[in-house]
């Protein structure tokens, strides 16, 4: 199957794809973004509420980067459908994402495709996927940091730890940062510790200090979304 990506702007393309969430006879259609570098599949509270899942009894667990703070999530077995094809999953229900317009579809869930054919072909071409914890992501922030004086960020780390993981003797590694620490400067602090000077590009100096512009919208104003992204997508 193939997908266009979705523009938001004269310039911005994202990685936007329709989907279909079925949870036990009620469907609800859904727009995700394809995230290779989010750990698990992740949707809005209010998607979960009108399948009549009841959130807060799934499985508590903690996320920080996708709405900028640590904050509590709850995972339930659903079926997702994309262009036609359903696959069971379990996926995490998080409050307060809906300002990002829509979900992340990521590696367990969407991309894993353990268990299935194409996957031992997968296999016998050294292909090697993986995730990883929280803990062993932090781990690796530190002992890149104490070793080498270098700052990671968790989705580095991710790919850190999972190289090391799987080296093979005498086969170089070669590592690609995906983001910079400064986007987790509070994930950073509380694994390096608050003396940590981490260097902002001049234009995020002090952010947290400026003027805040937003508007404020009720849980299932979908309409009104929709017609705020039109109206200011194009600015």
């Amino acid at each position: 199957m193939k997908f266009e990506y979705k523009k938001y702007g004269p310039e911005v393309l994202h990685p936007v794809i329709p989907i279909e969430i079925i949870y036990k006879g009620r469907s609800v259609f859904y727009e995700v973004l394809v995230d290779s570098g989010a750990d698990f599949c992740i949707f809005d509270a209010q998607i979960g509420e009108l399948l009549d899942i009841d959130i807060t009894r799934g499985e508590k667990k903690e996320v920080s980067g996708i709405t900028g703070v640590s904050e509590y999530y709850y995972t339930h077995p659903i079926t997702i459908k994309v262009g036609g094809w359903a696959h069971q999953i379990k996926a995490g229900f998080l409050p307060n994402i809906a300002r990002l317009g829509y979900g992340v579809v990521g590696q367990k869930g969407f991309f894993d495709i353990s268990g299935t054919d194409y996957f031992e072909n997968v296999k016998k071409s050294e292909i090697i996927s993986g995730s990883t914890t929280k803990k062993e992501r932090y781990g690796i922030i530190k002992e890149v940091y104490d070793k080498m004086k270098v700052i990671i960020d968790p989705h580095t780390a991710n790919g850190v730890f999972l190289a090391e993981k799987n080296k093979r003797n005498k086969v170089p590694i070669l590592c690609l940062a995906t983001a910079s620490p400064v986007k987790f400067e509070e994930t950073i602090r509380e694994v390096l510790g608050n003396e940590v000077i981490l260097d902002r590009p001049e234009e995020f100096r002090d952010i947290e200090n400026r003027e805040q512009r937003f508007v404020r919208m009720g849980r299932t104003d979908f309409e009104k979304l929709k017609e705020f992204i039109e109206k200011n997508a194009l600015k």
